[in-house]
């Protein structure tokens, strides 16, 4: 008898499961529907890209709204192809960085094109993170978006992909005064504030490893020194 009552019990604890699971699916469809792609701000034909705009997380601006163009198409081939869902690509990788003003509501992008693959962006010094030094009790700010791009072929395989080498580049946190800084690398290994205005960038190139000083005014690269090997 108390057999019967225990497996009761247990079903009714399954059955309850399974309704709660299945409320759960349909509340998380109904907050997540699927996303339609955008085709107000950049063309797609044959519909390779599938663009859309997400919230670019990585990049605090005070005074703008930053928004990616991201693409389910992660290479960008100099010659047309046809899209596969089999080698398809989740929405990650941003093409393009859209600039709208909080006041005057003007937008403006990055980019003249969407050629370019932009592999890491965000802004600098990080909103939220802890201060590596304090500067006498200001309010942290960005004051520079960071970005990684790559943007020709450089392996030769005739596209543009995350198998080609990219560049270490600049902007203003309003997205103005774009610069290339570093050209060819192979990663960025870390980067650090080194006083008021000025930077330490670590990064690889050509299985070399380099440090690099910048200044925040004008984007002035003031050092690029070859890091030393063990014993010399």
């Amino acid at each position: 008898m108390k057999s019967v009552i225990v497996w009761n019990l247990i079903g009714q604890i399954g059955a309850m499961g399974l309704l709660l699971a299945i409320t759960g699916c349909m509340g998380q469809h109904r907050i997540h529907p699927p996303q339609e792609n955008i085709i107000s701000v950049a063309n797609d034909p044959k519909e390779v890209e599938k663009w859309m705009l997400e919230d670019s997380l990585g990049i605090e601006s005070p005074t703008h709204v930053v928004l990616a163009l991201v693409s389910k198409n992660r290479e960008v081939d100099k010659a047309p192809v046809v899209y596969s869902t089999v080698a398809s690509h989740p929405y990650q990788t941003a093409k393009n960085i859209l600039f709208i003003d909080k006041q005057s509501n003007k937008s403006s992008w990055l980019f003249p094109k969407n050629s370019q693959l932009i592999e890491d962006y965000f802004s600098f010094p990080r909103i939220g993170y802890p201060p590596p030094f304090i500067n006498n009790n200001k309010k942290a700010e960005s004051k520079v978006i960071f970005y990684e791009v790559i943007d020709k072929d450089t392996n030769g395989d005739g596209k543009v992909t995350a198998q080609d080498s990219k560049s270490l580049a600049l902007s203003d946190i309003l997205g103005k005064n774009y610069k290339v800084i570093v050209k060819d690398i192979s990663r960025v290994i870390t980067i650090k504030e080194a006083g008021e205005d000025m930077l330490t960038i670590v990064y690889q190139k050509a299985g070399v490893g380099y440090s690099l000083s910048l200044h925040f005014k004008g984007f002035t690269v003031l050092s690029n020194e070859m890091l030393p090997k063990v014993g010399e």
